[in-house]
């Protein structure tokens, strides 16, 4: 069964060379189904997100990244 979460990314980092990857996450919502996911990544305006697929529910297994958005001017944070 698959699974999404959905990372929140508020504010840049503090050292413009940090990509936001290495940067603190301000919100997480795991777990989440297809439906819940989209609304929770639609809903948050944000520097940066992400939408993660998971399609086993080992918690060890990688996600694939399905949405990402970063405003314009952070785009080289990525």
């Amino acid at each position: 069964m698959k699974s999404y979460d959905v990372l929140i990314w508020e504010d840049p980092p503090e050292n413009n060379q940090t990509p936001f990857m290495l940067y603190e996450v301000s919100k997480e919502f795991t777990d989440l189904s297809y439906k819940e996911a989209l609304k929770e990544y639609y809903s948050n305006n944000s520097t940066h997100k992400q939408l993660i697929e998971y399609q086993s529910s080992d918690p060890d297994s990688d996600g694939d990244i399905i949405e990402e958005d970063t405003e314009e001017e952070y785009e080289n944070l990525l």
